[in-house]
């Protein structure tokens, strides 16, 4: 039951638009769920969209605690917080919190009550712009015959309806900026991508890469898709034990351990639904210590290793990289978890570069995917990718396995009909990379020793705004590390001769 507080605004709560219902749900299930932040409409909500004094402060602290401190929101935390600053007595004290926490569960319309709050927010500021606007056309009237009052402080009638004009102007834009978040005019689309080409000739002429994605320090894959590009779903498929996750996570020990161009450092969140967080991380070192493995899993480490290790410790101490080992994993869970990354990130000076899930097909869609068929449920999931990758600006590779009939013919070279369940993946892809021993498409290759580098050819299938081609690397299993393959050297140098010289040759694209 709500509790007997009573403040001014309250008692005039019926001269203006309001719903404290609504208010009240939308709170409540913010503390019951922090996550449904992230189902707020376009640009969120202002703790001044509520109209109740005690909403206001309690969505304040929600706000505060969430979004800029990182902790967790709720009925005990959010008291606690307004106890400080002797402000809880003021909203209903705790019970007043527990009751709208406890009735959260009975509104699952949650977006709904959250576009209610905003828009009858829209409707009050609309009538406190006219009131005012209303009292300026008032005091024109009441002074125009009075002589005695210094005119030069009374508005012209000219400038009371441009300062009406400007002000519901100014409400209605940021109502439509909200409302209308998808539409764009086609002259600021040119002038963003003016402005793109800009940046890339600068480039050019202080002899740096002219990729404006993310550089991965592979130069051929940075060639080909001119950097990961943000916005953009890039697949990684293979057949099992090929190298897709040791691929991804060479990326992430190329992308983590250095900052950004402008010094902030770069953040990685990497989901993995196959593989413990301890495994990845077993790896991760083994790759930046030049540590096998093996020798990390026996503890078979002479002093100079130890050294290199705890070299190794203290460097991926800093990284930031966020490790999700959920076997469950929805398209939701993924975007709430993505976007609470982006937050750390950004409130620690840092920046979201990429999310990396390993694998697509392990995911779960919703429970009405489920019940139709698993094609469909796993088109929803790649739709689901795209779009996460869309919103958040960020490149998004997911690893996906391949189908056995990639196995059945006499040179295993990956088809894009290959992706198993769903040809939705193709078709939401940007880019859609396949790996695959060289041993096995050239039977003149021979197979890698067990300690050996063994060569692996990345067949790069689709390219929705670059070149298709193939590139061969180095993989050495027992260190986890991918590396152009010395065989490529010479081909990768005239590249970037050509390169540098502006005549974009693809080399290996036959």
């Amino acid at each position: 039951m709500e509790a007997d507080i009573v403040s001014d605004q309250d008692v005039a709560a019926e001269l203006m638009p309001h719903s404290a219902e609504a208010e009240r749900i939308v709170i409540g299930v913010l503390l019951a769920d922090n996550a449904k932040f992230d189902e707020l409409p376009d640009g969120g909500l202002s703790h001044d969209d509520f109209y109740l004094a005690r909403h206001q402060l309690i969505y304040q602290h929600i706000d505060m605690l969430y979004n800029k401190h990182n902790t967790v929101a709720d009925m005990a935390t959010v008291a606690e917080s307004l106890a400080g600053v002797d402000k809880l007595a003021e909203i209903g004290g705790r019970e007043y919190l527990l009751d709208m926490q406890q009735q959260a569960d009975f509104y699952p319309h949650f977006a709904q009550y959250a576009r209610t709050v905003r828009e009858i927010a829209v409707l009050r500021r609309l009538i406190e712009e006219t009131r005012a606007i209303r009292d300026l056309a008032q005091q024109r009237r009441d002074n125009a015959a009075n002589r005695s009052e210094d005119r030069q402080k009374i508005l012209s009638v000219d400038e009371i309806v441009d300062k009406a004009e400007q002000k519901v102007s100014e409400l209605a834009s940021k109502f439509r900026d909200h409302r209308d978040a998808s539409l764009l005019e086609i002259s600021k689309i040119v002038r963003d991508v003016h402005k793109n080409l800009e940046i890339i000739q600068q480039r050019v002429k202080e002899k740096k890469l002219p990729y404006t994605g993310l550089i991965t320090g592979h130069s051929l894959l940075d060639y080909y898709c001119a950097g990961l590009q943000p916005g953009e779903l890039i697949i990684l498929g293979a057949r099992p034990s090929v190298g897709k996750t040791a691929f991804s996570l060479d990326l992430v020990r190329r992308i983590c351990s250095k900052p950004d161009e402008e010094g902030r450092q770069r953040w990685v969140g990497f989901f993995s639904l196959e593989m413990s967080a301890s495994q990845l991380a077993m790896r991760i070192m083994s790759s930046v210590s030049r540590i096998s493995s093996h020798a990390m899993r026996t503890g078979q480490l002479a002093a100079p290793e130890w050294d290199r290790f705890m070299q190794a410790d203290e460097e991926v101490s800093k990284w930031g990289l966020q490790i999700d080992e959920s076997s469950m994993l929805t398209v939701n869970d993924l975007r709430s978890r993505s976007r609470r990354i982006k937050r750390m990130a950004e409130n620690t000076g840092g920046t979201l570069s990429m999310i990396i899930v390993d694998y697509l097909q392990l995911m779960i869609g919703s429970d009405r995917d489920r019940q139709e068929n698993r094609t469909l449920e796993v088109s929803s999931i790649s739709r689901g990718l795209k779009s996460l990758a869309r919103e958040l600006q960020v490149p998004v590779l997911a690893l996906a396995q391949l189908s056995r009939s990639v196995e059945q013919r006499s040179k295993r070279i990956p088809q894009l009909s290959d992706l198993r369940e769903s040809g939705a993946i193709e078709q939401d892809a940007d880019q859609v990379i396949f790996l695959e021993r060289t041993s096995e498409i050239d039977k003149n290759e021979p197979r890698a020793e067990d300690h050996g580098p063994e060569s692996i050819t990345m067949f790069i299938r689709k390219n929705r705004n670059g070149p298709v081609g193939k590139i061969l690397f180095e993989f050495r299993k027992s260190a986890n590390r991918f590396d152009q393959h010395r065989d490529q050297e010479t081909a990768d140098s005239d590249f970037q001769a050509g390169d540098a010289a502006g005549d974009h040759v693809d080399p290996y694209s036959s």
